[in-house]
């Protein structure tokens, strides 16, 4: 597993061996819809005979957990990662994830936020990223990365890179 370039992929590393169940599961299942409703409309005009689906690999260290996820094949699920056109889908989520991040983190004098920038987002995907930032944010150090792209959450927010 190579830590730089993740093209096909999204890669989670948490800073911990042992994550709960809860969180896992969680976690999985908010990012899985949200890759999927951003990404659902290309895949289905690209793949009509059988959209692409999400696989994660996993893989534990005495201090980090990794999860990779990529598209895969629906109908021949032991072959490779599906590369090109779901590597894009990756890159628009992350970047649509970015412009969120970075919007919401807009503030008044007050703690409220100044406008709401993310009209522009569907209500689905908007609600889906507060609940991804929520459990993101769960486990400070966790950091998500696509192509050379990646944020890192901690106690105080996020940091892009």
């Amino acid at each position: 597993m190579t830590s730089g370039n993740t093209p096909n992929s999204i890669v989670v590393k948490i800073p911990q061996s042992a994550v709960s169940v809860s969180h896992m599961s969680n976690l999985l299942r908010v990012l899985q819809a949200t890759v999927r409703e951003i990404s659902s409309s290309q895949l289905n005009e690209l793949y009509p005979s059988g959209l692409p689906i999400l696989v994660a690999n996993f893989e534990a260290s005495k201090d980090q957990t990794t999860i990779r996820m990529s598209f895969g094949d629906s109908i021949n699920r032991n072959s490779n990662p599906i590369v090109g056109t779901t590597t894009n889908s990756f890159d628009v989520f992350m970047s649509m994830y970015v412009d969120f991040l970075n919007q919401d983190a807009q503030s008044d004098l007050w703690g409220g936020k100044l406008v709401n920038q993310n009209a522009r987002l569907g209500k689905g995907v908007e609600r889906r990223f507060v609940q991804l930032t929520g459990i993101l944010r769960k486990i400070p150090g966790t950091r998500m990365t696509v192509s050379e792209l990646s944020i890192l959450f901690n106690e105080n927010g996020f940091g892009v890179s």
